[in-house]
């Protein structure tokens, strides 16, 4: 499954989850509960594989995942526990690291924060990423950006910055393809 495909397939899993959390007043609780979530399946890809093995019995995979709960996230709610077993009854515990991600976005939705992502040509420093994310919250309106930088010497020079589903692109790259598409017309 496409990471577009698998993302849609958990966004109703999310928004229920979260529903629950925000009903209950529990949204810390259920949000560190992601957390731990979060590490457990992303720290352990074997753990993954054999919960989603059509290969060994459910009730097998369900015992070996409270098992692992009981030791590693002993202090996780017991309708987030509810929830695990719900996916793997539903056979969609693949879905848990798009539902984790989701449910944190809208977390960070209801603060105001949201999570960006900048390609640049060069490494900024803190002055320009301080800089960046200013300007980010003055065009978007959040409280909070969170930036994350990557450098991409293909952009030449310049950079691109991805936040919710737009693209800000302000790179030689870019320049120079629009270049050549206004020449080439």
């Amino acid at each position: 499954m496409s990471t577009k495909t698998l993302s849609n397939a958990a966004e109703p899993y999310a928004r229920a989850l979260f529903e629950i959390a925000l009903t209950t007043d529990k949204l810390e609780v259920f949000l560190a509960d992601m957390g731990g979530i979060y590490e457990l399946f992303t720290q352990s890809s074997d753990l993954t594989d054999y919960l989603n093995s059509p290969i060994y019995p459910l009730k097998t995979k369900k015992d070996i995942l409270k098992s692992i709960l009981n030791t590693t996230l002993k202090d996780l709610n017991s309708a987030t526990s509810d929830f695990l077993f719900l996916l793997m009854d539903r056979g969609r515990i693949s879905l848990i690291i798009p539902i984790v991600l989701k449910f944190r976005e809208l977390y960070y939705e209801i603060l105001g924060i949201k999570d960006a992502v900048c390609f640049s040509a060069e490494p900024l420093t803190p002055q320009q990423e301080k800089e960046l994310v200013a300007a980010l919250i003055n065009r978007t309106g959040y409280k909070e950006i969170q930036l994350k930088v990557y450098v991409d010497p293909t952009l030449y020079a310049g950079l691109q910055v991805v936040i919710d589903s737009n693209m800000i692109d302000v790179s030689v790259r870019d320049q120079l393809t629009q270049l050549l598409e206004k020449i080439s017309v």
